[in-house]
C-alpha cells in the first residue's frame, strides 16, 4: 500500500538504488556506512511517526536541493576555467 512515507530503515538502501540508477548523488557512498549516516543526516530531512518515516516529498525536495546545489557549484568551477 503506497503511504507517501519512507521507512527510516529503509531509507539508506533507498539513497543507495538512486545512486545507482541516477546521478542525484555524485558521492560515491556505497560500502561505508558511516559515509551514508553522515549524507542522511546532511539532509536534514524531517522525521515523522516518532522518528519512524521521511515524508517523501520532503526526501525528493531536500535531494533536489542538494543536487541544483552541487551542479551550481560544478558550472561555476568550469566557467572559472574557461576564463583562464
Amino acid at each position: 500500500m503506497a503511504t507517501g512515507y519512507i521507512n527510516v530503515q529503509d531509507f539508506e538502501k533507498f539513497i543507495s538504488n538512486l545512486e545507482d540508477e541516477t546521478e542525484m548523488i555524485t558521492t560515491v557512498l556505497k560500502g561505508d556506512s558511516k559515509y551514508m549516516r553522515k549524507f542522511v543526516s546532511n539532509l536534514q530531512v524531517p522525521t515523522y511517526d516518532n522518528f519512524q518515516h521521511y515524508y517523501f516529498q520532503d526526501v525528493l525536495s531536500m535531494l533536489s536541493r542538494r543536487y541544483i546545489g552541487h551542479r551550481y557549484v560544478i558550472e561555476h568551477l568550469q566557467e572559472l576555467e574557461d576564463l583562464s
